[in-house]
C-alpha cells in the first residue's frame, strides 16, 4: 500500500510542475480520489444523496471536491443517466431555470471538456464557491 501511495504522490507532484494543472484537488484530495478509484469504491452519481431535486435534475455534493480553490463543490446532474447530447428540450429548459435560480448561491459553474471528464456517461455541471472572498474589481 505504501508503494501505491508513494507512486501517486510522485505522479501528482510531477503533474503540479507542469504549467497547466491537471487537477483542482489538493494532493490529499487527489490521493483520496485515486485510491478510491483503484479500490473500486466510487459510487455512481445517481446513487449519491440529493441536496435538492427538481423534475429533471438533482443537486448533489461532490464526494471528491476541487478543494484547491473552492470551499463548496456541488454537482448538478440530470435524473436520467445520459450524456449532454441526449438532453431533451424539457431538461435543457429546466437547466436554464435552475442555473438562474442558483446564481446567487454559487460563484461559478464549470463544465469540463469530454476529454477531461472522469465521468463521461452522466452529464454534470460543477457548481462552485471560491474559498476566499473575491476582490471587488469594480474598485479598480
Amino acid at each position: 500500500m505504501n508503494a501505491v501511495i508513494t507512486k501517486i504522490k510522485q505522479s501528482i507532484r510531477s503533474t503540479q510542475k507542469q504549467s497547466t494543472p491537471i487537477s483542482l484537488r489538493t494532493i490529499s484530495g487527489e490521493m483520496t480520489y485515486t485510491l478510491a478509484k483503484k479500490a473500486g469504491r466510487l459510487v455512481s452519481l445517481s446513487e449519491e444523496s440529493a441536496i435538492r431535486v427538481w423534475k429533471y435534475w438533482r443537486l448533489i455534493e461532490n464526494a471528491f471536491p476541487y478543494d484547491i480553490a473552492f470551499r463548496v463543490h456541488h454537482l448538478l446532474i440530470p435524473i436520467r443517466v445520459i450524456a449532454k447530447g441526449q438532453l431533451n428540450i424539457a431538461e435543457k429548459e429546466e437547466l436554464e431555470i435552475i442555473l438562474d435560480l442558483l446564481s446567487d448561491e454559487y460563484d461559478c459553474y464549470l463544465e469540463n471538456f469530454v476529454s477531461k471528464q472522469s465521468i463521461k456517461n452522466h452529464y454534470h455541471l460543477h457548481l462552485l464557491t471560491y474559498k476566499d472572498d473575491r476582490t471587488d474589481m469594480s474598485l479598480y
